[in-house]
C-alpha cells in the first residue's frame, strides 16, 4: 500500500490499493487450493502403498 498513491490520487489511489490486496489474496487462495490438492493426492497414494505393503 502506497502512501504516495493515496496522497496523490486520494480515493482512487486507495481503491487501487484495495484492488491490489484483493488480487494478492485471490492468488494466495489459489495457491493454497493447489497445495491442498497436491497434499490430498499424496495422502491417497500413501494410503494405497500402505495397503499394498500390508498385503505383502
Amino acid at each position: 500500500m502506497s502512501w504516495a498513491r493515496m496522497l496523490l490520487l486520494g480515493d482512487v489511489g486507495q481503491q487501487r490499493d484495495i484492488d491490489d490486496v484483493e488480487n494478492d489474496v485471490a492468488r494466495l487462495r489459489a495457491r493454497l487450493r493447489s497445495q491442498q490438492t497436491t497434499d490430498r493426492t499424496q495422502d491417497e497414494a500413501l494410503l494405497t502403498l500402505r495397503k499394498e505393503v500390508s498385503d505383502l
